[in-house]
């Protein structure tokens, strides 16, 4: 059971009006975790590298280097598997930057905003609150979601018929762009917590 635990805004980068989730992790969870609960967070499915950016240092899982070791474009990360949230805070840090798909290049800005008692009714990580429907994995970046809601807000639009089939015609036809699955958000951090505890 978790003593402590971090209360963290998570807010997407250049996007407005801003993507964001609020989260509690417990001190004692590493990077790597953190990694899994922006993934829970965002809807999004981890199939992609990413890096945290922490006071000049880089982190990442080096088992999910698609490249050879050393990689050939010079990225080398520490194992982010390695640093516990509770050394971060420890350090005085409280914002620091991750990046998820160095090809849509979502950037993250971490904000670590208090330390908290755990609860002991509580499982961690627990979902806070959060606003906006997260982009969909692989269209584009911040750009190409920003193409698909003004598609799916105008049924003239000249892209729309590429995100009809790529989403699907019921996300298309049903998209707020307000709305996130909070339900399911829930669901994956009770899982992940059943798992990682």
């Amino acid at each position: 059971m978790a003593d402590q635990v971090a209360r963290i805004r998570i807010e997407l980068r250049r996007t407005k009006p801003r993507i964001w989730r609020r989260v509690e992790v417990p001190l004692s969870h590493t990077l790597i975790s953190l990694h899994k609960v922006i993934q829970i967070a965002f809807e999004w499915h981890g199939g992609h590298l990413f890096e945290f950016e922490i006071a000049g240092r880089n982190f990442s899982d080096p088992t999910f280097n698609e490249y050879t070791s050393p990689d050939p474009f010079g990225w080398d990360p520490e194992d982010a598997g390695k640093i516990q949230l509770r050394e971060i805070v420890d350090s005085g840090i409280s914002r620091f930057d991750y990046t998820y798909d160095f090809g849509d290049d979502w950037r993250h800005l971490i904000t670590i905003l208090r330390v908290l008692d755990a609860k002991p009714d509580t499982s961690y990580p627990a979902f806070i609150a959060g606003a906006r429907c997260p982009p969909f994995e692989d269209i584009g970046g911040v750009w190409g979601f920003y193409e698909f809601v003004e598609a799916a807000a105008n049924p003239n639009h000249a892209g729309r018929e590429q995100y009809v089939e790529w989403p699907g015609e019921y996300v298309m036809e049903n998209f707020d762009p307000e709305e996130f699955d909070e339900e399911s958000i829930r669901v994956g951090f009770a899982a992940l917590a059943r798992r990682i505890g």
